[in-house]
């Protein structure tokens, strides 16, 4: 469940964003996060051993597209998993989680500043990230209501 755990991080640092925008290292941002071994798993490659100092702004910015990245990944292959599932139930689970999966994405995107385009109120983002972790729980829940609880969550730690 990295992903869900990237999300809550996203949302643990606008709840304690202050006015002044406060700027830092990656190693400064990842070690504000209450798990920093999740936070580096996600930062971007090209990031790692960079002194680079980045505004909150600019590191949530970069959160949020690899919550994307990874949400997209879980899609191209829950993508999968419905097309090669037989019809029934668990084929209708499936789809449901496509259908997560999508809005989770949708969402995400929304959450992101836009050049040109009026920035989102950050009580929003944190309805909209709350969303997307209600989004993808909701579908685990979905297969372990129905027994077949390992499916989704063996995916979901793939990525």
């Amino acid at each position: 469940m990295k992903l869900i755990l990237l999300i809550s991080f996203i949302a643990f640092i606008f709840l304690c964003s202050s006015e002044d925008e406060p700027f830092g290292d990656l190693n400064y941002w990842c070690g504000e996060m209450p798990h920093p071994k999740t936070c580096y798993d996600f930062v971007p490659a090209k990031h790692l051993n960079s002194s680079k100092t980045f505004l909150e702004s600019q590191f949530l910015n970069m959160s949020v597209v690899a919550a994307m990245d990874n949400a997209i990944l879980v899609l191209k292959q829950t993508k999968r998993m419905e097309a090669m599932t037989p019809p029934g139930t668990e084929k209708g689970l499936w789809h449901n989680c496509v259908e997560y999966c999508d809005n989770a994405i949708f969402r995400l995107n929304f959450t992101l500043d836009h050049p040109g385009e009026p920035v989102v109120d950050p009580c929003q983002k944190d309805t909209e990230f709350s969303v997307v972790i209600f989004s993808i729980d909701d579908c685990k829940k979905g297969f372990e209501r129905r027994r077949i609880s390992l499916v989704f969550s063996l995916l979901l730690v793939r990525i």
